[in-house]
């Protein structure tokens, strides 16, 4: 059986795209693309590209492809995909149907305004700083361990994963006083850490009735 092919350094290839084909050749000689089986990591970036191909090897498990023009990614990403690096394009918009075995999803630095609501549950690590983002998915993937979402317009936070370990919030309007970077030791000081500012702020918000009705009783009198 043949080694996977690795593409870690595409500037030793010319490529092109044949249709929706991507034809890759190396400079030195040529490579038999023709088994797409064959190719697990796949590095296209600082290549001005606008669009990839809807028919990429459906073994990769590596696509980098920062640092671009994209608008918009495939929505026939391969299955087998575990990471994606698509920061610093233009995307406006990520696939609804992400892979569901993808565990690193880096999409900083582009012009997201949502996330799709069905993020895959095996998604560990995701960086969406930078981003046009005003809320995050209700249902955040329950094996989430980093979050970053920095540098976007989010007022309010769902629900967070037990499982996370470290977040970064900084440059966000929220309206509630959030520490803006944390880490936790443990999965439940999350848990209790927003329970104790959601019961901190139901507090406040009942001592204000009371005194709102305190004022509006002397005041009638």
């Amino acid at each position: 059986m043949s080694e996977p092919i690795v593409i870690n350094d595409i500037d030793q290839y010319t490529f092109e795209f044949t249709g929706n084909k991507l034809v890759l050749t190396k400079k030195s000689s040529p490579i038999n693309t023709n088994n797409d089986a064959q190719i697990t990591e796949l590095t296209i970036s600082y290549k001005n590209l606008t669009t990839l191909p809807d028919n990429l090897p459906q073994n990769l498990k590596l696509l980098s492809c920062h640092n671009n023009q994209l608008t918009t990614l495939p929505d026939n990403l391969p299955q087998s995909l575990k990471e994606l690096i698509c920061g610093w394009n233009q995307l406006t918009i990520l696939p609804d149907n992400l892979p569901q075995n993808l565990k690193i999803l880096s999409c900083h630095n582009n012009q997201l305004t949502t996330l799709p609501d069905n993020l895959p549950q095996c998604l560990q690590h995701l960086n969406c700083s930078y981003n046009r983002l005003t809320t995050l998915p209700n249902n955040l993937p329950q094996n989430l361990e980093n979050l970053y979402c920095s540098n976007n317009q989010l007022t309010i936070l769902p629900n967070l994963p037990t499982s996370l370990i470290c977040i970064n919030l900084q440059n966000n309007p929220l309206e509630t006083n959030y520490p803006r970077i944390f880490t936790f030791n443990t999965p439940y000081e999350i848990v209790a850490y927003v329970n104790a500012r959601n019961a901190e702020m139901l507090a406040d918000a009942q001592n204000k009735l009371v005194e709102a009705q305190k004022l509006i009783a002397m005041l009638g009198k």
